[in-house]
């Protein structure tokens, strides 16, 4: 059911479903899908490579990594009165206890307190494991001093972050 172009086309005697996605943008879709072409999405979906297909003539791609939410929808035909797909519905539960069991992931901040040599001074929030970074302003590499205590800032303690010889 491939075509030149190795993309999929729907085949013009299988029944087919509406799958509507949404993506991270907020940008709503669908695409009609058969039992196969199901099945190809959610291993797509899984994997995170690009799903391609052909509808009506038309070449459709999809970037499951920028697609937020999905769901399937029969047709509006009363002659459809197939069973649900078990096999994609099992896809679509593993789908969604694997998502649920991510590892979250939190990066710890903490302010710090420039004082650049281009006359900058400023207080920003940054990631607390930082040994190194640029002036906003000037772009100078500066390093927050760790063998000092904090100092007081609006944001909280926060390290003094230099490059000038007079805190080092």
């Amino acid at each position: 059911m491939f075509n030149e172009n190795n993309t999929r086309s729907t085949g013009s005697g299988a029944s087919t479903e509406t799958m509507i996605y949404t993506l991270h943008s907020g940008v709503t879709g669908n695409i009609e899908l058969n039992g196969t072409q199901q099945k190809e999405w959610f291993k797509h979906y899984k994997e995170g490579s690009k799903y391609i297909t052909t509808e009506g003539g038309y070449i459709r791609g999809l970037n499951p990594k920028l697609v937020s939410k999905f769901k399937m929808k029969k047709s509006g035909k009363l002659e459809n009165t197939l069973e649900p797909n078990n096999e994609v519905i099992e896809d679509v539960k593993k789908i969604q206890r694997n998502e649920s069991k991510l590892d979250i992931v939190t990066i710890n901040k903490s302010a710090y307190k420039i004082l650049c040599s281009c006359n900058a001074r400023y207080v920003s929030t940054l990631r607390d494991d930082l040994t190194k970074l640029n002036c906003k302003y000037c772009g100078k590499l500066l390093y927050p001093d760790r063998s000092r205590n904090k100092v007081d800032t609006i944001y909280g303690r926060a390290w003094i972050t230099t490059n000038l010889d007079l805190y080092v």
